[in-house]
């Protein structure tokens, strides 16, 4: 199983935090339905997120001492901190807000990366939110019941 990467060098109390439990999960389920490599380092920002530990993370991550970033949409509300480094943004379901998906997808190297990707994880009940992004008969069409999956994902790649 991966690692959690604790750059604040505390307890594991501390470390787990508010929203640990939940991150915990979201990381399990994206191993599964991604299939990412359960050895990568993992390191997650959130609201409740300290700016020392921000900061050490953020740096970290450009550096590549983290494989994967996770940072819930409440974190980028609050903060809109610029993450350098990013290959390959997935989004576990359609942002609430629509301007977040192409400031998310803006955090792509495209000097290091000439082809970017972005992955969006979307359900049936996500229609509204996939609506604001691509529009509502390309959104009728993503969650139409007579495909095969419930559950769907949309890529976008781009030069």
């Amino acid at each position: 199983v991966g690692r959690v990467y604790d750059s604040s060098k505390r307890s594991k109390n501390r470390a787990r935090g508010r929203d640990g439990k939940r991150i915990s999960n979201t990381r399990k389920r994206l191993e599964n339905s991604l299939g990412m490599d359960r050895t990568a380092l993992f390191a997650a920002l959130s609201e409740y997120t300290s700016p020392a530990t921000i900061s050490r993370i953020r740096g970290d991550y450009f550096h590549q001492r983290i494989n994967v970033l996770l940072v819930t949409e409440r974190f980028h509300y609050y903060y809109r901190y610029r993450i350098r480094g990013v290959k390959r943004v997935i989004f576990y379901a359609p942002p609430v807000h629509e301007n977040f998906y192409t400031e998310f997808l803006n955090y792509i190297d495209s000097i290091d990366n000439k082809n970017g990707i972005s992955n969006t994880l979307y359900t049936k009940r996500d229609a509204l939110q996939l609506e604001r992004i691509v529009g509502t008969k390309r959104a009728r069409q993503m969650v139409d019941p007579s495909t095969e999956k419930s559950t769907k994902m949309y890529q976008f790649s781009f030069e």
